[in-house]
């Protein structure tokens, strides 16, 4: 089961009728939480977990850190020229 959903909610909906400790109640009767919870279906039932999620944040974070580092690399070669 995923971990996170990220959800723009309607003024005046707390989160946590939606969200707790992460994930979506199953017995929860506010339609904002069903459609989280067929969200969560539609991707598990597409192999999209929370391995996956947590493999791509790290790729991505990894990236940012190897274009950072090229992009100071950069700057040092052009203050030194």
């Amino acid at each position: 089961m995923l971990l996170k959903i990220y959800l723009q909610l309607p003024p005046g909906v707390a989160p946590s009728l939606c969200v707790q400790q992460g994930a979506v109640p199953k017995q929860s009767k506010h339609p904002i939480c069903l459609c989280a919870q067929a969200f969560v279906d539609y991707l598990e039932e597409r192999g999209v977990t929370a391995e996956l999620g947590e493999y791509i944040r790290l790729f991505a974070e990894d990236k940012t850190s190897v274009e950072y580092q090229a992009w100071l690399q950069r700057v040092q070669n052009f203050i030194v020229s």
